[in-house]
């Protein structure tokens, strides 16, 4: 079994079960930010109070945005593969387009923008080339014994490190 093939399972599971979350979140009825905005707020000034006036409730949400879809950019690599990152991307932008359209269409309450489907988008695409990053180096491991060890098969010891090698 391959290093990418021993994540799929795992990982399929995991997206599974993110992509549960997030339609609750995009689906709940109103804001979900609701009960947190008087935190928010007072967060937001005391930031810009520290001197960074640019901070705010705008720059809170699109990042809040982007981390939310940074695992499903992750675990969609994982699930697909490295040769086919970019359909993890794609799985995001969907993912994002449906969410916003459901929320336009049926939750007056809610507040769908492009702006929400640029972030979401970006923590996808983050999350794509950080999975695509952790699956180059579990490769290059698997190449040269030095990453991924388990107990069945442990990373053999460098030549020179004073101890007697069981190879």
């Amino acid at each position: 079994m391959t290093s990418e093939a021993s994540l799929r399972r795992p990982a399929s599971i995991l997206l599974a079960m993110h992509l549960v979350a997030l339609a609750v979140i995009g689906g709940f009825p109103t804001p979900v930010d609701r009960g947190a905005s008087p935190f928010i707020g007072w967060f937001v000034r005391s930031v810009q109070a520290a001197g960074a006036p640019w901070f705010s409730y705008d720059w809170v949400e699109f990042s809040a945005n982007v981390a939310l879809f940074v695992p499903l950019g992750v675990l969609g690599v994982m699930v697909v593969g490295r040769r086919r990152w970019w359909l993890a991307v794609a799985g995001g932008v969907a993912t994002s387009v449906v969410i916003e359209a459901a929320q336009w269409m049926l939750l007056p309450e809610r507040f769908p923008t492009p702006w929400d489907v640029v972030a979401n988008t970006l923590g996808a695409a983050v999350g794509a080339a950080l999975g695509y990053v952790v699956l180059a180096l579990r490769a290059a491991g698997a190449r040269t014994g030095r990453f991924g060890a388990s107990p069945d098969r442990p990373v053999p010891e460098q030549p020179g490190q004073g101890r007697p090698s069981p190879w």
